[in-house]
């Protein structure tokens, strides 16, 4: 199985053994389109399985054995999203899981490809690219009344927002099973009402040094 750490210029990423890291050197203007391709190179580089990190990132401390239970379930056509964004409501469980449909269609922290998905997302990565960005998009970071109303001249969300959805629609699931533990954003080992036992809480989220 291929291993990753994808990253850009001039950032200090999280290293992990057994992970190759890849500097990003995309030419798009916008973020969005660099981080596609990003990905895209990665999944070119190859035919088998492989894990995708976020270079920000840290494991959790049974990694390898979650990775392997995650492994025995996913389907040919599956894809396996190692990051659970437990602070939008969604529990964390002791099996890996598939959510309702538009529960978690996001997220590039950690992802799994198998042979035949790395294919296909090659492929719907690769029409993405071809699309321009809307001049306006949808932040949904901005509360929806100050939210400015999106264009329709081009793609308003970022690559893994359309892929996941149109994996939804090609009837490939997304198989989740929290291993990794984004060191940006509050996330599982943060919530309080879904503290999950293979996490350890850390005392902060940013610049922080281990996981205990």
């Amino acid at each position: 199985m291929d291993r990753y750490i994808l990253t850009c210029p001039g950032r200090k990423p999280i290293k992990h053994e057994g992970f190759e890291l890849f500097v990003n050197k995309g030419y798009h203007a916008h973020a969005w389109m660099r981080c596609a391709k990003g990905h895209y190179d990665l999944l070119s580089r190859g035919d088998e399985a492989c894990v995708i990190l976020e270079d920000d990132v840290r494991l959790c401390p049974d990694f390898e054995t979650r990775l392997q239970r995650l492994l025995g379930v996913l389907p040919a056509n599956g894809i396996g999203m190692l990051y659970v964004a437990i602070d939008v409501g969604l529990p964390v469980r002791e099996i890996p899981m598939v959510y309702p449909p538009e529960m978690h269609d996001w997220g590039t922290q950690g992802t799994v490809y198998t042979p035949l998905m790395r294919k296909v997302c090659r492929s719907l990565i690769q029409a993405y690219l071809g699309l321009p960005v809307a001049t306006v998009i949808r932040d949904y970071r901005i509360p929806e009344k100050e939210r400015p109303r999106a264009t329709m001249d081009g793609v308003g969300d970022g690559f893994d927002v359309v892929m996941y959805k149109a994996l939804r629609l090609l009837q490939c699931p997304v198989v989740c099973f929290p291993m990794v533990q984004h060191m940006c954003a509050k996330s599982t080992c943060l919530s309080t009402p879904h503290i999950s036992p293979f996490f350890p809480k850390p005392k902060e989220i940013k610049k922080l040094e281990g996981w205990l």
